[in-house]
């Protein structure tokens, strides 16, 4: 039977535990002189629920008492137990531990200070004996540092620990838990071993790529330049054994310039992504406002909120391509459907610029154009220079000028914001690199971010492809979200089973959902409506909702999400 564990209050597996817990409490035997280690590392997961204050809302106040009176006695064995947990034994039980109780394991090791019974010695014999997870051993700081020298050593002994080292100090991830590596363990000893890792046979592709984009760092984690080229020369190696005898398909995104009766036509399948433009239209349509405003209504650039569309938003991603893809903490998290965007928007910039071109008009004169007359016409904003490269100049010098000259302007716009005008004696006194999200704002309360454990918690519960609460069994039409199966469906209570009613409860609790005449409704679609704009988009322009929406949002940040 499976064993009773605890992973988190959030984890999907809560209610399912909880029914097993309540039996294994009623059937322990007081009389048994001695417990297995695999029980006792249950009786200590059923200390965390209980810790936790998770218990069923079936079970009556009498059985959720027994179940919180036999903590003691839980913590009580646990600690009896491993307070004889010396050296000399420690291989013997590791070995008989169940491979889901095996991060507890050094978990209570450390909490309990058991460590301090295992000499030194003993533990550098347990390690090359029992190659253990290391990952687990190294969650637990406490036992990291009694133990420095002779884990330092077993790191050093096995060029595949450099995997460990790059999930630490490299890879982005939503684990909670982060390991600690031993104090004495230098940066050269580091880059040593991911160099003795590049030479290795037993590698990984995906982190030789995460060693070629590591961002040095003196106290964490550093490397030459000849160790990331050795990385890339190896990748390259690698690739071309991999794809000699094998072939792909191809994914094909393209963008067409064409007179046709509609403005814009789509054609999407699985390999094609193809969107062909009205070229009369523009052509027709050529004053410079409407040809500025095409990036937005025509490419879609941004949406109707003003929010750039050009971007990932973890909605569009996977679930394949958010937890098992690795990427770096330093890089910028890319799904296949962001890819596609970029390829898309790519091809529009470079079509659109030569359908201009065509009709003798320069995508540098309309810029020119919005800085020089619009901002001083519309807004009466006076004096904003912007360097526009001239249209003969080579692509290349175009790159080169226009970066600078995108970070002066916003630099003019936060002069304006300060000062109601621009200071170009001060701007050019100004030395420091501008990152956007210290531009300011003339609106005080623009966009809304959310930023809580309790939204996190009620989006996934409410639009995750991966929360069961989706899932009806009744029902042969399968939905996306819980969201989508309220929408369109007739549900009440009794249509899920007993372990989803922690996860029910929580809303209910919450008032996120209520019950009428035996179905499940949402209690304020007003912030329903706002949560899920927040999960798609990750951002909510605060003056482009409607004024019944504004007012929502303020109640929600005064509850602070």
């Amino acid at each position: 039977m499976h064993k009773v564990k605890f992973y988190s209050i959030y984890d999907m597996s809560v209610g399912h535990n909880l029914i097993q817990l309540l039996d294994v409490i009623k059937k322990i035997d007081n009389t048994k002189s001695e417990n297995s280690i695999n029980e006792i590392i249950e009786f200590y997961n059923i200390t965390l629920f209980i810790k936790n204050n998770l218990f069923l809302t079936k079970w009556s106040e009498e059985e959720v008492q027994f179940i919180k009176d036999s903590n003691k006695q839980f913590k009580t064995i646990v600690n009896k137990y491993f307070s004889t947990i010396t050296g000399s034994n420690l291989g013997q039980i590791f070995e008989r531990i169940e491979w889901n109780y095996k991060d507890n394991f050094w978990e209570i090791i450390e909490m309990l200070n058991s460590f301090r019974n295992i000499h030194e010695d003993d533990f550098s014999v347990f390690l090359n004996q029992h190659n253990p997870d290391l990952r687990y051993i190294l969650f637990n700081p406490k036992i990291v540092k009694h133990f420095d020298n002779t884990i330092k050593m077993y790191i050093m002994k096995n060029s595949k620990n450099t995997e460990l080292l790059l999930d630490k100090f490299e890879i982005h991830s939503d684990n909670s838990k982060s390991m600690h590596f031993p104090p004495t363990l230098t940066i050269s000893n580091k880059e040593s071993l991911i160099q003795e890792y590049i030479g290795s046979k037993n590698l990984n592709l995906n982190y030789l790529r995460l060693i070629t984009t590591i961002q040095s760092n003196k106290d964490k984690l550093e490397i030459s330049d000849r160790i990331r080229l050795a990385a890339q020369k190896k990748i390259q190696e690698i690739e071309q054994k991999i794809f000699s005898n094998t072939h792909g398909f191809n994914i094909k995104s393209s963008v067409i310039f064409k007179e046709q009766k509609d403005d814009v036509i789509v054609k999407a399948n699985p390999t094609l992504f193809e969107v062909s433009y009205n070229s009369y239209w523009i052509r027709e349509n050529s004053d410079y406002s409407t040809l500025l405003n095409n990036f937005i209504y025509l490419f879609e650039f941004a949406d109707l909120q003003m929010r750039i569309t050009l971007v990932n938003k973890l909605s569009e991603m996977s679930t394949f391509e958010r937890h098992i893809f690795m990427r770096s903490k330093n890089s910028y998290n890319t799904g296949l459907v962001y890819t596609r965007k970029d390829n898309i928007s790519t091809l529009q910039f470079i079509g659109y610029y030569n359908q201009l071109e065509r009709i003798d008009i320069f995508l540098e004169d309309i810029i020119k154009w919005f800085f020089d007359e619009y901002l001083s016409n519309e807004f009466n904003i006076k004096d904003f220079r912007i360097k526009i490269p001239s249209k003969e100049s080579q692509y290349l010098e175009k790159c080169r000028s226009i970066l600078p000259e995108m970070e002066s302007a916003l630099k003019q716009f936060n002069l304006y914001v300060e000062d109601g005008k621009i200071d170009h004696e001060l701007l050019q006194l100004s030395t420091e690199h501008l990152l956007f999200k210290n531009c300011k704002s003339m609106i005080e309360t623009k966009y809304i971010y959310p930023d809580s454990e309790e939204y996190n918690r009620v989006t996934f519960y409410l639009f995750s492809d991966q929360c069961m609460l989706a899932y009806v069994e009744k029902l042969s039409e399968k939905y996306k979200s819980f969201y989508e199966l309220l929408r369109n469906e007739t549900i009440s209570i009794d249509d899920y089973p007993e372990y989803e009613n922690p996860n029910l409860n929580w809303l209910f609790e919450r008032k996120y959902i209520k019950v009428r005449n035996g179905k499940i409704e949402f209690t304020n679609l007003s912030q329903i409506i706002i949560l899920r704009d927040l999960y798609n988009n990750e951002v909510t322009n605060y003056w482009r909702c409607p004024p019944a929406l504004r007012s929502e949002i303020d109640e929600m940040i005064k509850k602070v999400y």
